[in-house]
């Protein structure tokens, strides 16, 4: 296998890798944070012990976690019920879905770091992507 040397690059020119690489960690960790508030902010408004997983994860469509959550609950939701945890629900993948975009971009970015430090071409950078 032919090995590709690291390219000696000074901090300053690592310095944008670092940064991009701390604004990923830094967005993962916002993003399970939030998940994590709201699963809490669930549980406990509405005395649920089960974990948020399966068809309760967050990341569910709101027919299906609204039916496992009655399900959890042992009873139906009130309309007003459904009507306030469909708002927060909603809002909550929104946000969530704008923090994946906005990390996709960040990786994104930064693969293009790495593509032009290592002056790959354009077929190189397609096999890396698997295309």
């Amino acid at each position: 296998m032919n090995k590709t040397p690291i390219p000696n690059i000074s901090p300053a020119e690592q310095q944008p890798f670092i940064d991009l690489a701390d604004q990923l960690l830094t967005g993962h960790r916002a993003l399970h944070a939030a998940d994590a508030d709201f699963g809490a902010l669930l549980r406990a408004e509405l005395g649920l012990a089960a974990p948020l997983t399966g068809k309760l994860a967050l990341t569910q469509e709101w027919k299906a976690w609204s039916t496992a959550l009655q399900k959890s609950l042992g009873r139906p939701l009130a309309l007003k019920e459904k009507a306030e945890w469909l708002r927060h629900f909603e809002a909550h993948q929104r946000q969530q879905a704008q923090q994946r975009q906005h990390l996709h971009a960040l990786d994104r970015e930064l693969d293009q770091l790495v593509y032009q430090l290592y002056q790959l071409t354009p077929e190189e950078i397609a096999l890396v992507e698997g295309r």
